[in-house]
């Protein structure tokens, strides 16, 4: 990695060359065009990962695109520690002030203008009102989905880096039995975890390096926690299962996830009856996973089916792509997306086996089973991005 510069720990390194990321302005130029848009906004680009990806700078908030124009990409104004460091693109022109008259200068005697937004919502009323003062007459124009869609096809790039962050979470995974011990707290699994990942090459404060689950596998709801573990000081013990999950990122940024029960002791019946069916029902989801697809249509086939197996699932949000981020859109969430899956799209996929519990059952938020892992989208279907075996660990 020596010939690579380091940008703000391991998510900063500039790994994707110049010919890449302007290719990525030229098509956001053409998006903009075919909306007959003479300028293009991008607002609040740390969400989505819209600045990492065209700017190559998470730091950066707002972007400028004029077609035919340089990029001209503002950093946030709260910084925190995030330093000011640009990336190197020639084609690139980083501000640390938002100079609106400036940046407009171009546009200098029109008298009207159509905008094309992406994230409109995080349109300001400041900006608003002098983007209306500079011209008589603004129109603006919603192109988030469009470019969630272009930035969702990952190129031969991206997915090289990808499969590099895939490694990392497979040595960490080989690595888990050695950190998880009788007598070790959740606290220090995850602490280890965490340790772990950023010397491989991993890190970065949006990556998660947990356990997500964990308890006595014998028939008792485990304890659940997102982020900030509910009881640091728990320690695991024979009998104990744990879900390990990492969720994280290598070189250049790109995110990807690996997921897995860990069981100290042998399984439950219960445990290997319902980790069977969400190995199945991954399956399910992955064999429709084609171009042209509906993230809806491959939800509601799967619900069905897990139901005809006698099984109940959760209303998660199992379906989301991976890039700079990881939640990026088109994703499911309230299974009312309609856009269709196309080549090259990266996604996580872990439907929910819902644990019946008799009278119990639903009592426990996330109550259930899953296999986390992460799938390209083939003419063939899903092609699973890691080799890891989806099996219980048996520590």
């Amino acid at each position: 990695m020596n010939k690579y510069k380091m940008k703000n720990r391991y998510e900063q390194v500039q790994v994707i060359g110049g010919e890449e990321m302007e290719s990525r302005a030229a098509s956001l130029w053409k998006i903009a065009e075919d909306q007959n848009c003479s300028l293009m906004l991008i607002l609040d680009g740390a969400w989505e990962g819209y600045s990492h990806w065209i700017a190559g700078s998470r730091a950066v908030e707002t972007v400028f695109l004029i077609p035919g124009k340089d990029v001209i990409a503002v950093y946030a104004r709260d910084m925190y520690t995030i330093p000011y460091e640009d990336a190197e693109y020639a084609h690139i022109r980083y501000e640390r002030e938002m100079n609106l008259k400036e940046f407009l200068e171009p546009f200098s005697g029109r008298k009207a203008v159509r905008i094309a937004v992406v994230q409109p919502e995080a349109l300001t009323y400041r900006m608003r009102t002098e983007l209306e003062a500079y011209f008589d007459a603004v129109e603006f124009v919603d192109c988030t989905q469009q470019v969630d869609v272009l930035k969702a096809i990952k190129s031969p790039e991206e997915l090289k880096w990808i499969a590099e962050a895939n490694r990392i979470h497979e040595q960490i995974f080989y690595a888990l039995p050695s950190i998880i011990r009788p007598g070790r707290t959740i606290r220090e699994i995850n602490c280890e975890t965490r340790y772990l990942g950023e010397s491989l090459g991993g890190g970065g404060e949006k990556a998660l390096y947990y356990a997500m689950q964990y308890g006595k596998d014998d028939g008792r709801p485990l304890t659940y926690a997102l982020g900030l573990s509910a009881d640091p000081e728990y320690r695991v013990d024979y009998g104990d299962r744990i879900f390990m999950m990492v969720e994280g990122n290598g070189y250049g940024g790109l995110y990807t996830a690996l997921g897995r029960n860990f069981i100290l002791g042998e399984p439950s019946a219960q445990t290997v009856d319902y980790w069977e069916m969400a190995v199945k029902a991954q399956d399910f989801a992955g064999a429709r996973m084609k171009p042209g697809v509906r993230l809806k249509d491959i939800f509601d086939a799967n619900y069905a089916y897990i139901q005809s197996m006698g099984y109940r699932t959760n209303m998660q949000n199992y379906l989301h792509s991976f890039g700079y981020v990881f939640g990026e859109r088109p994703y499911l969430h309230d299974r009312s997306e309609t856009e269709t899956l196309r080549m090259g799209m990266h996604y996580i996929v872990h439907p929910h086996i819902r644990i019946d519990r008799g009278d119990d059952t639903g009592k426990v938020p996330y109550d259930d089973f899953y296999s986390v892992d992460t799938y390209y989208v083939t003419e063939d279907g899903g092609q699973r991005a890691n080799a890891y075996p989806r099996e219980l660990v048996i520590l």
